[in-house]
């Protein structure tokens, strides 16, 4: 195939589903015996990031370009239309060479004539076979690319998930210290105004002793006022009695 080409551009999206038909082509231009055929072939590979579709650009050795669309066409077939141009190119350099005339043209009598019973209806029964299971085959791959690109997208998901989780992990054990060593400091200040109440406690039943004793001396001072009351009361009827017995 590549003998008839000078250059193979591919571009396709690695994550597109649509690829099998271009990756396909891929190895088909990779392989030993189509580099053998023309090592000069260039093949340039484009991996594109957007949406655009996968599509196959070659240019034949007589400089014609041309462009397939590889997400409608399988890689089989653009490979059948290069090799059926390139023959046809082939066989038109062979005529010009020996000075006859391109295209040639055939009688119509002549294309009308029936040939005798030969196996092609066998060979293409066999091909039509070969080409369901290969249209088979393209379609499990599309089936495998789709599947890709939902299981790296679910991966992401999950990355993305985990990632908000572990800050979340991250904030959380935060917060668990900063409360932790609040808890430490309300629980010293907890030990430290016991103490003080303590303290006020231990004052406060000094100062009512000191009370009771205070009370207690104010009692005796005031019966023993009292009882000096008394006997001077007593002594000053006494006087008076005497005053009036002298009288």
């Amino acid at each position: 195939m590549l003998k008839f080409l000078s250059r193979v551009r591919i571009e396709f999206n690695a994550l597109d589903p649509r690829t099998a038909a271009s990756m396909e082509f891929l190895a088909q231009c990779n392989a030993r015996k189509a580099k053998e055929s023309n090592p000069a072939c260039q093949v340039v590979v484009k991996r594109c990031t957007d949406d655009h579709p996968p599509q196959i650009t070659v240019t034949f050795v007589n400089g014609v370009e041309e462009m397939f669309d590889a997400t409608a066409t399988p890689a089989q077939d653009i490979r059948n239309m290069i090799l059926e141009k390139g023959q046809m190119l082939e066989t038109e350099q062979m005529f010009k060479e020996a000075g006859e005339k391109w295209p040639v043209v055939i009688p119509e009598e002549e294309l009308s004539q029936s040939f005798p019973g030969t196996k092609g209806s066998e060979w293409k029964e066999k091909a039509e076979n070969l080409e369901l299971e290969l249209q088979q085959c393209y379609k499990a791959q599309a089936r495998l690319s789709e599947q890709l690109v939902v299981e790296v997208a679910e991966s992401r998901a999950s990355k993305a998930l985990a990632v908000e989780k572990e800050a979340g992990l991250t904030k959380t054990q935060n917060e668990l210290t900063q409360a932790r060593d609040e808890c430490s400091r309300l629980a010293a200040f907890l030990e430290e105004n016991t103490k003080g109440l303590d303290l006020l406690i231990r004052e406060n039943k000094d100062l009512k002793a000191q009370l009771e004793e205070m009370k207690h001396r104010a009692n005796s001072a005031e019966a023993e006022n009292r009882m000096l009351v008394d006997r001077w009361m007593l002594q000053k009827m006494q006087d008076a009695e005497r005053l009036n017995e002298v009288v």
